[in-house]
């Protein structure tokens, strides 16, 4: 769950093109709404179930939203990577 939030404060101090930082605050604040923040809520909020018995608003289980995260943070990761790779030929 820290590592959505250091990345936004560390991309203050960034002086990379705004477009690329934008993408990068973007994709960590998305992570971390969308799946950190969630998982960490209902964990905390479910203690004693276990994560396949959690249901979230009927819609999907616990198990769920932790794959559901798993591709965001995969997602968060490519966009750190495809914009340090064209800031990176940008400053050539």
């Amino acid at each position: 769950m820290a590592i959505p939030l250091f990345n936004v404060y560390r991309e203050r101090k960034n002086t990379a093109q705004a477009s690329s930082r934008l993408t990068r605050v973007a994709a960590s604040g998305l992570f971390f709404l969308l799946s950190a923040m969630p998982i960490f809520l209902y964990r905390v909020f479910n203690w004693d179930k276990n994560l396949e018995e959690i249901s979230i608003f009927g819609i999907m289980t616990g198990r769920q939203l932790h794959s559901f995260s798993n591709i965001l943070f995969v997602a968060m990761i490519l966009a750190y990577f495809v914009t340090n790779i064209l800031d990176a030929r940008k400053a050539k």
